[in-house]
């Protein structure tokens, strides 16, 4: 071959194995570009104004006005969108991709194969021109982290990531937030409780919380409330019951057990009913379970038995740990301490006489008595602490009975008025205090207001033995 024929040849062979380079390139190009867009068309995903998500016994729709708004849950029912969990959902169908295709022509004629008989879940996207596309799920493959997919309209079948296959097979209780009761415990003025026949109501007047009785209105604590409130915001559902028509007697919501109702400034009341019921299970063993609503939703919500109990407590329970603190000492004239032994009931008066004090003792004997102890006594009263009040109906018998106080203490005014009174009963059974140092178990107990009504209570250990210690001292 002539040197001219040499290099004419090699121009034609480089020519042709560029022409084959650049059609292998550029379909290696539209291969990439294919495969990196996802199933679902990015114009439709844009546009959607519904999203269905189809299970064999539940649909949920979520809707939008405009593209780029925010989505509502709109079927069954509307509530709240817990927004990071739709995300995870929408995020899902935008990731989808096309694994591995085949056509139906090709692939095996039983669909049974690839479980798009069972129609157990399906989805759809729509927007408000008409366009939509509906796809149904099939099962996972037996041979990978993978699951079968078709569209309705189309004859292939695809592979798909099953982890985002699960993510979009989520229930309405997965949208729904599980920590339902929204309010703003700053704009909380007035909260009334209902058990029954009996009302509680406790209402912020001014900067203060007072509980308002059938006689008196009794300071409540603040922060005690504040506490509340918080347990309240914070109460967590652990199941929630679909639905606008249930039978509510089946949950212990028909009449309903408890209802409270938060009063907000500028807006509805939020208004909560509980309810408890009996299960069965196989073995005939008998469980509790517990429910609550709300009024601004529909559908149940099932909580644990440690939340339900802070829904139980009466509202007067949260009245204020040191009940005569704001009582002003200098009006106190007479003072009574009782002491009852196994051998001897002892009283001890102490009685205002100009400018000092006189005891009185059960033998008629007067003797003056100083300041510094009538100021411990004083403090006794007006400084007491209770650990935490008592329901009154349910522990009053059982707890405290007024005939077994150890010691008593009572203040009255000049005008021989009781300003109120402290029992100090028999021991609380506990564990918790047994091997440290002295401290002993805090004791059953109540407090009587001026009006005569005994409020039983659990006081700790401090409050009666110093009292007792200045009683010895005394005798």
């Amino acid at each position: 071959m002539s040197r001219t024929g040499f290099i004419s040849l090699f121009l034609i062979l480089l020519i042709t194995s560029g022409v084959v380079y650049k059609h292998s390139q550029e379909k290696l190009s539209y291969d990439k570009k294919e495969s990196s867009e996802g199933l679902i068309a990015e114009s439709l995903l844009r546009s959607a104004t519904e999203l269905r998500l189809s299970h064999s016994d539940e649909e949920i729709v979520f809707s939008r006005t405009n593209p780029g708004e925010d989505w509502v849950i709109t079927e069954p029912f509307e509530v709240p969108l817990e927004k990071a969990a739709f995300d995870k959902v929408y995020g899902s169908i935008i990731e989808l991709r096309s694994l591995n295709s085949v056509e139906i022509s090709k692939a095996d004629k039983d669909v049974k194969a690839y479980g798009f008989d069972t129609g157990e879940f399906s989805f759809s996207l729509s927007d408000s021109n008409g366009r939509k596309e509906s796809w149904l799920l099939g099962k996972k493959t037996n041979f990978s982290e993978k699951r079968y997919i078709i569209k309705d309209s189309e004859k292939t079948i695809h592979l798909v990531d099953d982890s985002l296959a699960l993510n979009l097979m989520k229930r309405l209780s997965d949208f729904r937030d599980l920590s339902p009761i929204k309010f703003d415990p700053e704009k909380v003025f007035k909260i009334n409780r209902r058990i029954g026949m009996e009302v509680d109501t406790i209402e912020k007047l001014g900067e203060s919380w007072f509980f308002q009785g059938v006689v008196e209105t009794i300071p409540v604590d603040s922060a005690l409330i504040e506490s509340k409130l918080s347990k309240w915001r914070k109460l967590e559902a652990e199941e929630v019951i679909a639905g606008g028509k249930l039978d509510l007697s089946k949950y212990g919501l028909e009449s309903g057990l408890i209802t409270i109702t938060l009063h907000q400034k500028g807006e509805k009341p939020l208004i909560m009913l509980f309810g408890e019921s009996v299960e069965m299970d196989p073995e005939g063993t008998a469980s509790k379970r517990y429910f609550f609503r709300l009024n601004r939703e529909e559908g149940i919500f099932r909580t644990r038995l440690p939340s339900y109990r802070d829904f139980l407590q009466p509202l007067e329970l949260l009245r204020d740990r040191t009940p005569f603190d704001e009582l002003d000492r200098s009006l106190s004239a007479k003072i009574v301490v009782s002491k009852n032994g196994q051998n001897s009931d002892q009283s001890l008066e102490f009685s205002k006489a100009g400018s000092g004090w006189l005891l009185s003792s059960a033998k008629n004997q007067e003797e003056l008595v100083k300041k510094e102890t009538v100021s411990l006594l004083l403090s006794r009263f007006h400084d007491v602490r209770i650990l935490t009040w008592l329901e009154e109906n349910r522990f009053n018998q059982s707890k405290f009975k007024k005939d077994e106080a150890r010691l008593s203490l009572e203040v009255f005014d000049g005008q021989e008025r009781s300003k109120g009174k402290i029992y100090f009963g028999r021991p609380v059974e506990t564990q918790q205090v047994q091997n440290i140092g002295n401290l002993g178990p805090p004791v059953y107990g109540a407090v009587q207001s001026d009006n005569g009504a005994i409020i039983p209570a659990v006081i700790s250990s401090g409050e009666f033995e110093s009292l007792q210690s200045l009683l010895e001292a005394l005798e």
